[in-house]
């Protein structure tokens, strides 16, 4: 199933569909002050580019989701699909415009 969203950029189009693709992907982004701040840590079959801007676009557009998780003391963010979203596909984008 391949997503299109009018607003957005190719990159960050391929990074939706790495979501919508496999519910259990997701990517956790290290939120506590300390040496892990900012690191990333991918979720299921990484997706071939994961760049911090693209993830702030998604966000800033509502489709995905905040987590908070603590591992071994360390706060994380974990940035799933959101829940109840409602993506429309290239061949149902199509129908419309038929």
């Amino acid at each position: 199933m391949l997503i299109r969203h009018p607003k957005l950029s190719p990159m960050v189009q391929v990074l939706l569909n790495w979501f919508v693709a496999d519910p259990n992907n997701a990517i956790e982004w290290c939120t506590s002050v300390g040496r892990s701040f900012g690191e990333i840590v991918v979720i299921g079959t990484a997706p071939a580019k994961c760049l911090k801007p693209s993830l702030n676009t998604l966000l800033q557009y509502g489709l995905l989701q905040q987590t908070e998780v603590l591992l071994f003391g360390i706060r994380w963010t974990r940035l799933s699909v959101a829940a109840g979203t409602k993506f429309l596909t290239v061949s149902e984008c199509a129908d419309d415009y038929s």
